[in-house]
């Protein structure tokens, strides 16, 4: 790590994410953010991409993206490859099926990281539940300052505020009946979006819990096995079905409403356009790309720059993620893998693995390097 004002390097050694025997670090954006990926040996399979802070050290992306920008990706992301210099385009490729399929993420504005595992549970003795949480997986976005707890209605008053380093709370109010609990992350005047447990059975006296998960088997239209789960306060009903496959990931749940892929009108795609699973997250494949991996990419206007592995030339795309042309500048001799652009010679600078070339977006040529001003 350079300090510019002392004009000295500091060095910090940096392992692999538990689990992993190798870490493959990547790029780097002005922010001081390393991407890359861990890996178990030579199994491309194994690849998790990560994100390295000096706040936080080595931290796993999918959890960085949704922690602090609400993206959740569909896949695990794999090899991050770059990142543009404000940090706000990431892309890479993940591997499926034996295929490299490429990626690049546009990252929105930032959120406060939000509490996690909200769990909630009712003895079968007493109208009482327990609330158990974790802290926000990283916190550099503000300090945090404690929680707030709510039960079924957000709109009222908090049951309780607690510190910082709390983790759990037994709320000892609560009405027979069902009950979801909703823990919210407290950053001094700001607080993160609230984060909501599971629905929990409170009893009267003398009742007793039901048993959950019922379901059956029909075998041949003739007769069905039917199974349950051991009676347990936790509600789980068909309502609950999304709610469940996302407590699985361990972050919450933020609501229950149907995931849409929509998109705004004027991002609207032609009918004959690829099918995403996110909004926010887009593949970029195309059999004409003939890409192994996306090696750099940055945004100049409406127009993404996105560089391929092991070949002289760069794809352009439109906001639709379709590819309008391939682009290859004059006296570009080597496959880049970086790319700054400064608007205001508009010009692209093109790092390769030995050299950097400066190619002018008005004439399609590199530019010659004695032309440039040296810089200090």
């Amino acid at each position: 790590r350079y300090a510019r004002a002392d004009e000295q390097f500091t060095y910090e050694t940096v392992d692999p994410m538990p689990g992993y025997s190798l870490l493959y670090l990547q790029t780097i954006d002005d922010q001081g953010l390393i991407f890359g990926y861990n890996g178990i040996e030579a199994d491309p399979n194994t690849r998790k991409a990560c994100v390295y802070t000096s706040d936080n050290g080595l931290v796993d992306l999918n959890n960085y993206l949704f922690e602090f920008y609400d993206i959740t990706v569909p896949v695990e992301l794999g090899c991050p490859t770059h990142t543009s210099a404000d940090g706000k385009i990431i892309a890479g490729f993940f591997f499926f099926q034996g295929a490299a399929i490429p990626w690049y993420i546009e990252l929105g504005e930032k959120i406060l990281p939000r509490a996690r595992y909200v769990k909630a549970k009712a003895p079968s003795i007493g109208a009482m539940v327990r609330i158990d949480w974790q802290k926000p997986y990283l916190t550099q976005a503000g300090t945090l300052t404690g929680y707030k707890i709510y039960r079924d209605d957000l709109n009222k008053q908090p049951i309780v505020e607690l510190g910082p380093d709390a983790e759990t709370y037994t709320d000892e109010t609560p009405e027979e009946g069902q009950h979801t609990y909703y823990v919210v992350a407290v950053y001094g005047d700001e607080v993160a979006k609230p984060i909501a447990s599971n629905a929990v059975q409170v009893l009267s006296a003398g009742s007793t819990f039901p048993v959950q998960k019922i379901d059956h088997l029909l075998q041949n239209n003739r007769y069905a096995n039917i199974y349950w789960g051991l009676p347990s306060s936790e509600v789980v009903a068909a309502t609950m079905a999304k709610a469940d496959a996302s407590a699985k990931d361990g972050r919450g749940i933020i609501d229950l409403a149907p995931v849409t892929t929509a998109m705004p009108k004027a991002m609207t795609r032609p009918a004959s356009a690829p099918k995403y699973l996110s909004s926010a997250f887009d593949y970029i494949y195309n059999v004409d790309m003939q890409m192994y991996d996306g090696y750099a990419g940055i945004k100049v206007g409406n127009r993404y720059y996105v560089s391929s592995w092991q070949e002289c030339n760069i794809r352009i795309l439109n906001e639709n993620n379709e590819i309008v042309g391939k682009w290859q500048p004059a006296g570009l001799n080597a496959p880049v893998l970086s790319m700054v652009y400064f608007e205001e010679n508009q010009q692209i600078y093109c790092g390769t693995d030995d050299k950097v070339y400066v190619v002018d977006l008005k004439t399609n040529k590199v530019v010659d390097l004695a032309l440039i001003p040296v810089w200090r």
